[in-house]
């Protein structure tokens, strides 16, 4: 049924272009400007609405659009001269020659209807616009010829065709609308200033502009070793409205220089603020956004995938600087998506190494753990240990242990772990007694005694301070402060210390990302921040400033 629908679409489509062709060289060759010429153009433009192929039947065209067609229709008839015929045979042509196909029938189809139609414009209207005698031979062989013509296109009805939506490419459409023009007004002015017969300036206006073309197609081809007009002719299209290859070489070394997708993005915005008649610009992705320059009198927005980049500029974007700017979007986008997911797989490599490591060390924790629980054995029945010493033993190891076991059953088997929730009370009590050797300041403030889950706070505090001992192996001086604080809705924890501040580049990127330091800030401060988000938590640095670094836990 769908190909038969194709087929009898394809039929009347070839015989509405042959009536249309028909009573167009009709209407102009007989009794021109008469009513019975007006009542053929007046059928030629309906015939023209069912043949033409860009809108389709099953298409709605807006009213505005139909009322200004039949307003252009109505004037045409009723003011008929061959000026508008002229202009109107142009625009078929232009139209026909804005068209690419692919099919070997339909290629046939429209070259036919061009051969036509440029005929009857030079053959027909030409020569009745100025007055152009070519002689009783030539004006019967041109009118019964063309009237002839398009009857060959009846030997293509039964041919397969596609039927598809054509797209008009512009500039082959003004190219050959104006070609055609160049060879019209070229043999009258030839015909007017050398005094031959307007036949034979046709044909030495056809023969020069046909050798000109062929020149050009010459120098073109690379195949002919003029390969240098064609990168010209290339890089001339590509340089509209911007020095594009010197700014895609910005680009470039651009993505070699910066591995941090933002600061890459954030550059290739400021680099796109060098052409010159950008004023200024916004764009946003996700969460990061930025603004330079200044607004100006009009703007365009583009938008490729998430990004969104708002132009302010000193012209009007047309078409061409907006598609232009539209490619330049696309090159920044895709080069900023390719290092997020370079940064993903970077990532995963260094956490996988991580895990791997982990599995290593099982063994060893296996042994540590029996180690330790033989210590803890022997400490509890020997009262010869000095009492202070041995208390503080009593109340450390047992911990420790406790701790050393949930590390290794979380090594072999992590599904199966089982939370264990405290009272903030008493795990602030374990931590003072814990933490008494080391000279640290704990405060707190417990209004309501909440529930904490255990292992993710002795796991933040534990990952805090490894961290903080380790800056005090270069600044001995640092002073450490632990303030707890509870209320009816919230718990916080703050580890503070007096040491220098985190480089920005860093602590942007700690509580987000696996990053390398040498100093211990890594891994441990994004396990303990993912780590707290599994349990409602948030782990955030809450000041970064010399003198004042602090980390805080609390609820989400």
């Amino acid at each position: 049924m769908i190909a038969g629908s194709f087929k009898s679409r394809h039929i009347i489509g070839l015989f509405s272009l042959i009536l249309m062709l028909e009573l167009l060289h009709l209407s102009l060759w007989i009794d021109f400007g008469q009513a019975l010429s007006r009542a053929m153009i007046l059928v030629h433009f309906g015939l023209f609405l069912i043949w033409q192929p860009v809108w389709r039947g099953d298409e709605s065209i807006s009213l505005m659009n139909s009322g200004l067609f039949i307003l252009l229709t109505l004037v045409f008839v009723a003011w008929l001269n061959l000026w508008f015929m002229f202009f109107w045979i142009i625009l078929l042509i232009g139209f026909l020659g804005g068209f690419i196909k692919h099919n070997t029938s339909d290629q046939i189809i429209y070259m036919v209807t061009l051969a036509f139609l440029v005929t009857e414009l030079l053959m027909g209207a030409t020569t009745q616009i100025f007055n152009i005698n070519v002689g009783p031979v030539a004006h019967n062989l041109f009118f019964y010829g063309l009237f002839a013509l398009p009857l060959i296109l009846l030997f293509f009805i039964r041919r397969k065709t596609t039927v598809t939506r054509e797209n008009v490419d512009l500039l082959r459409a003004v190219s050959s609308a104006l070609l055609i023009s160049l060879v019209a007004l070229g043999s009258l002015l030839n015909m007017y200033h050398t005094g031959t017969t307007y036949l034979d300036a046709l044909i030495k206006t056809i023969l020069a502009i046909s050798f000109l073309l062929l020149v050009i197609s010459w120098l073109l081809s690379p195949r002919f070793g003029f390969s240098g007009l064609s990168q010209v002719w290339s890089q001339s299209l590509l340089n509209i409205g911007t020095p594009f290859e010197q700014w895609l070489n910005k680009i470039s070394n651009l993505n070699q220089e910066l591995t941090d997708p933002d600061e890459f993005l954030d550059a290739s915005m400021r680099e796109l603020m060098s052409i010159s008649w950008i004023s200024g610009l916004e764009w946003n992705i996700g969460v990061h956004q930025g603004r330079y320059g200044k607004e100006d009198k009009y703007q365009v927005s583009i938008k490729v995938k998430q990004l969104t980049v708002t132009l302010y500029t000193r012209l009007v974007v047309g078409g061409t600087l907006y598609l232009h700017c539209n490619l330049l979007i696309k090159i920044i986008e895709n080069l900023y998506t390719s290092k997020i997911k370079e940064r993903e797989l970077n990532d995963q490599i260094h956490l996988q190494s991580i895990y791997e490591t982990g599995a290593r060390i099982t063994h060893d924790i296996k042994n540590l753990l029996q180690s330790l629980k033989t210590l803890t054995s022997i400490v509890g029945g020997d009262e010869s240990i000095d009492s202070n010493k041995q208390a503080l033993l009593k109340t450390q190891l047992p911990h420790l242990t406790q701790r050393l076991q949930l590390a290794l059953d979380k090594l072999q088997s992590p599904r199966d772990v089982q939370q264990q929730d405290l009272d903030i009370k008493s795990w602030s009590q374990s931590l003072e007694n814990r933490l008494k050797p080391n000279d640290i300041k704990i405060m707190t403030d417990i209004r309501v005694n909440h529930e904490i889950p255990g292992d993710l706070f002795d796991s933040v505090i534990d990952n805090l301070l490894e961290n903080i001992a380790n800056k005090k192996q270069l600044e001995a001086e640092i002073t450490v402060k632990i303030e707890i604080h509870t209320d009816e809705n919230n718990v916080r924890i703050a580890v503070s210390d007096t040491g220098t501040a985190i480089p920005e580049d860093k602590a942007r990127r700690l509580l987000t990302r696996a990053v390398t330091s040498e100093n211990g800030l890594g891994i441990g401060i994004y396990q303990s921040s993912r780590h707290a988000e599994l349990h409602g938590y948030r782990l955030k640095l809450k000041e970064n400033m010399d003198g004042n670094v602090c980390f805080e836990l609390s609820k989400s």
